[in-house]
């Protein structure tokens, strides 16, 4: 076993995410941070990905301060 550190791993961009129906805050961009890379495993593959508003004024509804992440 291994400890991974998210802060510690490097970001890939993806570009933009396609939108949502409702969503009116403006583009999102993406970005991945792998875990465990392909081939690294014959039964698993992890990353984590971002999104995050281009313009950083935008602020997405479901994460809203002291929601704990779940839109609440």
């Amino acid at each position: 076993m291994r400890v991974v550190r998210l802060n510690a791993l490097p970001e890939e961009p993806l570009g933009e995410a396609t939108p949502i129906a409702g969503w009116t805050g403006g583009s999102v961009t993406r970005t991945r941070q792998t875990i465990i890379p392909d081939n690294a495993s014959d039964d698993y593959r992890c990353s984590v990905v971002n999104f995050s508003p281009r313009d950083d004024r935008v602020a997405c509804p479901y994460l809203r301060p002291n929601s704990g992440g779940h839109g609440g």
